[in-house]
């Protein structure tokens, strides 16, 4: 009987050696690059801006995901201090990614995954810059983009959440309720505390926007017993101030603001300078200690906002402080009133009856001043631009 030849064994261990050294090389790769974004970036970044695309395609240490990533996040965080370098930054990642390799991270879906959160984090430069047909644009592109991906989660995530501020600035509140609900369930799914602060505080912001101040309110202090990052403790603080003076409760905003002066502090910037005035002038406003005050803070936020680009905050700022002058326009004429027309029986008749009907002066006098500009729904002072948390692993 004929011996059979024993079937040729496949070499496992060596199959299994080969690809842990592929492995490893590929993590060292990965964290070179990771390492070496930031000066990468700065080096771009220090370049005329004529000559950055021309750099960009020259030169291979542009183009990795990490890179890419990197300059995104880097985008977040400019929103709330310069929104036009927040842009640039999302412009550079988009056009690195045609340059990297789809073999080194991830395959074509991945690339189309980072295509995507690329262009809705520019949508949200344009939003902030008050653009929204450039948003809409961007948003719209976003998703078409996720049809060729759909494979990373937490991006998609984001694209959920900075499109829902754009759907609620558009006043589209059910639209950008169910986009927060997603984002906020693959959030907590993926265990991503920060994000999910950020969406919590976002959802305050919707009932802000509809004119709903106690469901805010209930929000932000709820919220605030469970936030741990100080940054979005601090944009829950603000906008819980800011929606405290809305709903007419403004002693309780000034004791909020005051307790939040470290955080301020801390977090210095544009924005939240700006923001931070803006409250300060409503609160200042609504406890009418002084008019003039309340005006000049809410001048100064007008003029800070559109001095850096923040287009949409600057035109909301300026409703809030057109209101405010008519206010204190018509707190004058009534005092010059009451110096002029002494009453010739007792010089306290007169002033009694100037102010016997005080709302129909207003609305004689004023038609409009007794009704706050960021008090019939718009967005008013709430943080919104603040830095996202962005993930480094």
């Amino acid at each position: 009987m004929a011996q059979q030849a024993s079937p040729i064994l496949p070499d496992y261990e060596a199959a299994f050696c080969r690809s842990s050294k592929r492995a490893l090389e590929h993590l060292e790769r990965v964290t070179s690059e990771q390492a070496s974004a930031a000066s990468h970036l700065s080096a771009l970044l220090a370049l005329p801006r004529s000559q950055r695309e021309r750099t960009l395609r020259a030169e291979p240490r542009f183009h990795s995901y990490s890179f890419a990533t990197h300059a995104l996040a880097r985008s977040e965080l400019e929103v709330s201090r310069e929104p036009a370098m927040a842009w640039e930054l999302a412009r550079l990642a988009r056009s690195i990614t045609p340059y990297i390799d789809p073999r080194a991270c991830g395959g074509i879906e991945a690339l189309s995954d980072l295509e995507a959160y690329s262009l809705a984090v520019q949508g949200n430069t344009f939003r902030v810059h008050g653009d929204f047909q450039a948003a809409l644009k961007a948003f719209s592109m976003a998703r078409c983009m996720q049809k060729k991906g759909g494979t990373d989660p937490d991006f998609m995530a984001i694209v959920d959440l900075l499109e829902s501020s754009l759907r609620r600035d558009l006043l589209q509140l059910d639209a950008a309720l169910a986009l927060l609900d997603r984002a906020t369930a693959t959030f907590a799914a993926l265990g991503k505390q920060d994000r999910v602060s950020f969406a919590t505080v976002n959802r305050a912001n919707l009932y802000i926007v509809k004119g709903d101040w106690p469901t805010a309110v209930a929000i932000l202090r709820n919220a605030l017993e469970w936030i741990s990052n100080p940054r979005f403790k601090l944009a829950a603080r603000h906008n819980l101030a800011d929606a405290l003076v809305k709903a007419g409760r403004a002693p309780e905003a000034a004791r909020v603001l005051a307790a939040t002066h470290d955080l301020y502090d801390r977090f210095s910037g544009t924005s939240t300078d700006n923001r931070r005035l803006w409250v300060e002038g409503l609160i200042t406003r609504e406890l009418g200690d002084d008019l003039q005050h309340a005006s000049n803070l809410l001048e100064m936020a007008t003029e800070g906002f559109k001095t850096h680009g923040y287009a949409g905050d600057a035109g909301l700022a300026q409703l809030d402080l057109i209101a405010t002058r008519r206010k204190l326009a018509l707190s004058r004429r009534r005092r010059s009133s009451r110096e002029r027309l002494a009453h010739p029986l007792h010089p306290g008749v007169a002033a009694a009856q100037q102010d016997a009907h005080p709302a129909a002066v207003e609305s004689s006098c004023a038609p409009g001043a007794g009704q706050d500009a960021g008090q019939g729904g718009g967005a008013g002072g709430f943080h919104d631009d603040l830095e996202m948390p962005h993930d480094q692993s």
